[in-house]
């Protein structure tokens, strides 16, 4: 059975370091089984780096669109607030005229009768 232990500890120190060391190995197929295994782990690391970026890339698109579809909204918000503040002002305005005129005016001397 102590022939087919696997030799993890070697494939790892492998895959961790750019710089692969060589491992000895009983047979030319555990050695060329390292090898594929080794090619295999830098293309899945190559692919997820890859698909990272991508999917980091395409985050900073829909941010940059969100970002300037809320400005817009902010911006067109704050104008209506503004606008929405002047006119309470001019209401508040002729408001105090109309009571000032109905005060003056003998039509605030009728009363009405219920």
């Amino acid at each position: 059975m102590g022939s087919f232990r696997r030799r993890s500890s070697a494939l790892s120190e492998t895959i961790e370091d750019d710089e692969p060391q060589t491992a000895s190995y009983d047979s030319i197929l555990h050695s060329k089984l390292a090898e594929d295994n080794l090619s295999l782990c830098r293309n899945r690391q190559w692919l997820f780096q890859d698909k990272f970026l991508t999917s980091t890339n395409e985050l900073k698109k829909i941010d940059a669109e969100m970002n300037a579809t809320t400005t817009s909204y902010i911006q067109d918000s704050m104008m209506s607030m503004q606008q929405s503040v002047h006119t309470t002002g001019q209401l508040k305005d002729q408001l105090t005229q109309l009571n000032n005129l109905m005060k003056s005016s003998s039509i605030s001397l009728l009363k009405v009768d219920s």
